[in-house]
Formats: C-alpha cells, sequence, structure tokens
C-alpha cells in the first residue's frame, strides 16, 4: 500500500490548541482526505489504477470495512486533505479583485488556470521592463531569476507564477493547487512550487492577486 505523507502539523498554527491538533490529525487518518471532490479527477485516477474494481465504488462512496479502507487510503494516500487553509482564505477574501473567496482548495480550474498565466505574464514583463505598478518595489533582478531557465512554451507564464507564489504557499497549500489542475500540469506546478521556496523579495500578496 502506498503511504500518505507524514501529517503536516503545518495544518494547523504553531500555538494551535490540543483540539486543532486533533482534527488535523483526524483528517490524515480518514479512509479519503476530506474534500476529496475538489481534487481534479485525473489525479484520483492515477491513484486507482492497478487497484481491484472496487476501489473506484469505495472511493467514490463510503468505506465500511477494513478491507475498503484498505483501498481507499490505497488509491487516494498521494492527495492532501482539500480544506480551505485559515490564514490563506483570509487573505485572499481580503481582496474583491480575487473573487475566489473558499480560496485555492474550492476554487475553480478555469479560473486558477487565468489567475496563474495573468500573473506568470506580469512578472515576466516587469522582468523584462522593470515597468511595473503591480510589483512596484519589487527587485527586477529576482523577477529574471524567477523567469530564468522556463521552457518557453504554453505554459511558461503558469510556470513562472508557481515559482512567483513558492514562498508565499505553505507545503499544504502548494499541494492543494497542484492538485486542483490536471494531473500532467500539476506535477509540473508543483515542482516549481517545492524548488524555489528560497527565493528573496517575493512580491506581496496583494500584488499577487490584483
Amino acid at each position: 500500500m502506498r503511504k500518505r505523507p507524514q501529517v503536516d502539523l503545518g495544518l494547523v498554527d504553531v500555538g494551535a490548541s490540543q483540539l486543532d491538533r486533533a482534527r488535523a490529525l483526524a483528517m490524515w487518518r480518514a479512509p479519503v482526505p476530506p474534500g476529496l471532490r475538489a481534487v481534479h479527477a485525473t489525479w484520483i485516477e492515477d491513484g486507482l489504477a492497478g487497484l481491484p474494481a472496487r476501489a473506484r465504488d469505495v472511493v467514490a462512496g463510503t468505506a465500511a470495512s477494513p478491507v475498503d479502507v484498505w483501498l481507499a487510503r490505497s488509491a487516494t494516500a498521494h492527495l492532501p486533505p482539500m480544506i480551505v487553509e485559515p490564514a490563506l482564505a483570509a487573505i485572499v477574501g481580503a481582496h474583491a479583485a480575487w473573487k475566489l473567496v473558499d480560496g485555492v482548495p474550492t476554487a475553480p480550474v478555469a479560473a486558477l488556470v487565468a489567475w496563474l498565466d495573468r500573473l506568470g505574464a506580469d512578472q515576466l514583463a516587469f522582468a523584462m521592463t522593470g515597468a511595473s505598478k503591480r510589483f512596484a518595489g519589487t527587485s527586477q533582478r529576482a523577477a529574471i531569476a524567477r523567469c530564468t531557465g522556463i521552457a518557453k512554451d504554453e505554459l511558461m507564464h503558469v510556470m513562472i507564477a508557481a515559482r512567483t507564489l513558492a514562498p508565499r504557499l505553505s507545503s499544504l497549500a502548494a499541494h492543494q493547487l497542484a492538485v486542483r489542475l490536471p494531473r500532467p500540469v500539476g506535477l509540473l506546478v508543483h515542482d516549481q512550487l517545492v524548488a524555489v521556496r528560497a527565493v528573496a523579495d517575493v512580491p506581496v500578496w496583494p500584488a499577487l492577486l490584483a
């Protein structure tokens, strides 16, 4: 059976109560991650590959027996709980330009892709010209670094956006964003989200959400 990643206590704040920590642990112990319907179907299909047909029914329904629980966990162990991260929800909800008040886990895929594409295009333009109201006060050199080494294809802007967002997202939020997208794209986005967390001079949230 594939193992689910260890519980990331980043699900709760460092000073969180014992009850909040217990809830976080319970989410990771559930047969399937909470909010599984928010995960793009291609990730679920990948998890079901090679498992008995019964696994599909269990994931779509209720795991009643120990065997059902085993199948459900085997199919979804690679997926995060699709809860709304309170800190991120508070940030995105404060800006009218970002209409998806519930944040990444429940945002429509088309809206997420459009946001990433626009953010990446604006970051590339800033890297090339240094002129941008959106990124005023941030380093053009840092923007150039984020745009360097990205393939010039239809996903270029999305990849640049992922690099730009990376230091601002927790590991949970990064994983949630990746699995909202079709798996081939989500894997590429996740690679960028986890690879460049140390990049300095990151745009502030209002600029990222503009």
